[in-house]
């Protein structure tokens, strides 16, 4: 009861409105009733004063039941999570460690890794291959589809795993999912937090009871605002036992968010990005692939466009007006997974369908729809992109990057990565610094291998290898 009489007060303090309703339909009946029965010659004052009163206690009334109404929510909303504080009970913690514990010598740690979109493997990519290649550990690749609201979506990672020749686990046959906890692992790793989009018997909150969970963000969080709050949910993440952070920066970010939920043990630890590890190794530093263009650009638009960050608007001519004019110079744009879904749901199908078929007016312009993006970053000699995580994967590849500002928007990681970026707001600025860029005037080349080392580099062990470590430890120590 004292957890509910807190979150009333939470609430009545966060909404400023609430407390001026509240004075005022106290006053109301207060200064109603005294004008009623004061003023009893004036009929007028009096009327006055029976309606302000009136007014005040209907107000009151209405008060009182939306109050009554929260207090039921929260109520049911606590008997609901009772399951959930059963996964993170002491009991649950003891089953875990004893089957840590009880690992006989030389057996091996098996290890999970869920995908649910082939577009997301990329993220553990790295560390799945060092701990396939290592005797200590058993690798399984484990998949489902999402799931929202009764809904099971579409799942394209079976075919990308199958392409890689990567042996998977399907949790998804028949109409119906089976648990995770029937591959009897000491690790899985997640990648996404969602957890409204997971199906109860993969989910991380419901695999938890059985084994360590450990995540990876599939997405970077260089921005304030709505993106960072969704990326650093420890509502959800709290079902983690240790998050991997990118470097320190992110680390802290984490820890102000974790901070804020009470009872939160998830192990925060900046290791680095098996992500960006990948990308370091995997793509091509080389200008091109292609030599017979002097330049490849790479265009990469936020997909959201009522966040006023996406240049996509301001500079969707512009690339096609470039390619037209430059035969010697590639454009490849590489749509967000969700932004043509989000074009047709705020302009029209008409309008994608006409951008979309606009490529294939020119030789030397493409979209890129592949699930793996390497290919994109060997080819493009200089990134051009909004607020997102490709800006800064790219940015361990060593080449340019050149980062569209719309508004103030980035927070500490995004600010310091960004100072080895050019910052453009129009096309023309674009088409200048492309024209000294192919001229081999790279002013900020230094700056950027600097940034990279600080913000990229771990020392000695690579990310995969320390995350093995702690695996074999099971502890950051």
């Amino acid at each position: 009861m004292h957890g509910i009489k807190d979150k009333l007060k939470l609430k009545f303090k966060q909404l400023p409105i609430v407390r001026w309703v509240v004075v005022l339909t106290f006053w109301s009946i207060i200064c109603g009733w005294t004008v009623y029965k004061v003023f009893d010659a004036y009929e007028p004052v009096k009327i006055a004063g029976l309606v302000f009163f009136c007014i005040g206690m209907t107000v009151f009334a209405l008060c009182f039941l939306a109050g009554l109404v929260l207090l039921i929510k929260m109520i049911i909303d606590g008997i609901k999570a009772l399951p959930d504080k059963r996964r993170f009970s002491a009991g649950v913690e003891r089953k875990r460690n004893k089957k840590l514990s009880e690992k006989k010598p030389g057996k091996k740690i098996r290890v999970g890794f869920y995908v649910d979109a082939g577009q997301f493997f990329s993220t553990y990519a790295d560390l799945y291959d060092s701990l396939k290649n290592d005797d200590r550990f058993e690798t399984v690749m484990v998949t489902a589809p999402e799931m929202y609201k009764n809904e099971v979506y579409s799942n394209d990672a079976p075919e990308f795993l199958e392409k890689l020749g990567i042996p998977y686990v399907n949790l998804y046959e028949n109409g119906s999912f089976k648990k995770l906890s029937s591959l009897n692992l000491d690790y899985c790793f997640y990648n996404r937090h969602y957890l409204a989009r997971q199906p109860k018997q993969v989910s991380f909150l419901e695999a938890r009871k059985d084994c360590r969970i450990c995540y990876i963000a599939y997405a970077l969080c260089p921005q304030t605002g709505q993106v960072e709050s969704t990326l650093c949910n420890f509502t959800e993440m709290r079902g983690f036992d240790y998050l991997f952070a990118e470097n320190r920066l992110m680390a802290d970010i984490y820890e102000k968010y974790k901070m804020r939920i009470e009872g939160v043990n998830t192990k925060i630890l900046p290791v680095g990005s098996p992500k960006f590890a990948y990308a370091m190794k995997h793509a091509d530093k080389s200008a091109s692939h292609d030599k017979k263009y002097v330049q490849s650009i790479l265009y990469t638009p936020r997909w959201r466009f009522s966040e006023n960050t996406s240049s996509f608007f301001l500079m969707k001519d512009y690339f096609f007006r470039l390619a037209e004019e430059n035969k010697d110079i590639e454009y490849v744009f590489r749509p967000h997974p969700l932004m043509k879904q989000n074009v047709i749901e705020t302009i029209g199908e008409e309008f994608w369908n006409e951008f979309a078929d606009s490529f294939n007016k020119y030789e030397n312009a493409s979209m890129d729809t592949e699930l793996d993006y390497m290919d994109s970053f060997s080819r493009a000699s200089v990134l051009v992109s909004d607020v997102s995580t490709m800006m800064f994967e790219f940015a361990t590849t060593g080449k340019p990057v050149i980062y569209m500002y719309r508004r103030e928007i980035l927070n500490a990681f995004g600010k310091e990565a960004a100072k080895g970026y050019y910052v453009c707001s129009s096309p023309d600025e674009v088409d200048r610094v492309l024209k000294d860029l192919r001229n081999g005037k790279d002013e900020k080349a230094e700056l950027r291998q600097e940034i990279a080392h600080s913000l990229y580099n771990y020392g000695d062990a690579d990310p995969s290898e320390q995350i093995k470590n702690i695996l074999l430890n099971g502890t950051e120590e």
